[in-house]
């Protein structure tokens, strides 16, 4: 066995994070002109959840969420602070870094000890006024790396969005 050094944490998360933010096409304009339309009403927060292949611990993902950009939004683009600020509920200990694509958030975590079971991180996202409200159905989410504790790439992860919250702003009542 392959006991992780500082160094052999370093090198996993530059693959990691290289990988996160190689440009997937970058961002894209139509998903941009939607963006830019979203008038924010309230908040939507969702959490991914991180399956690993039976008998198979990871330290390292790069999952991307897809989400629906009609309906909510993420303000910013890339790994600009307020995009990094809808990001929360890492694992303590393990480096993230999101990049949103304004219709995807890839987020790249890395540690040098396993991920704990269960929801390993939660995004806010903006709810649009007047479009529909997003389901956990409308958002999808892949997988596209994850290591092991000694920075071998493990193939057959899978993940999962679930609602952890929604508002909605209530309207403010005017005087004349």
């Amino acid at each position: 066995m392959i006991t992780p050094t500082a160094a052999t944490f370093r090198y996993a998360f530059a693959i990691v994070l290289a990988s996160a933010l190689v440009v997937r096409g970058g961002t894209r304009a139509d998903a941009a002109e939607k963006r830019d339309l979203c008038e924010p009403n309230g908040t939507v927060r969702v959490g991914v959840e991180l399956k690993p292949p039976a008998g198979k611990t990871l330290a390292g993902v790069v999952i991307a969420v897809a989400y629906p950009e009609h309906a909510v939004k993420i303000p910013g683009s890339a790994d600009q602070p307020v995009v990094t600020a809808r990001l929360s509920g890492v694992p303590e200990g393990f480096l993230a870094s999101p990049n949103d694509l304004d219709d995807a958030l890839v987020v790249a975590l890395a540690g040098t000890r396993a991920l704990p079971p269960g929801v390993i991180f939660t995004v806010e996202l903006d709810r649009c006024k007047d479009a529909p409200r997003a389901e956990a159905k409308d958002f999808g989410c892949k997988v596209e790396q994850a290591s092991s504790e000694a920075g071998v790439l493990v193939a057959g992860s899978t993940c999962t969005v679930r609602m952890v919250g929604d508002t909605v702003e209530k309207a403010k009542e005017g005087s004349l």
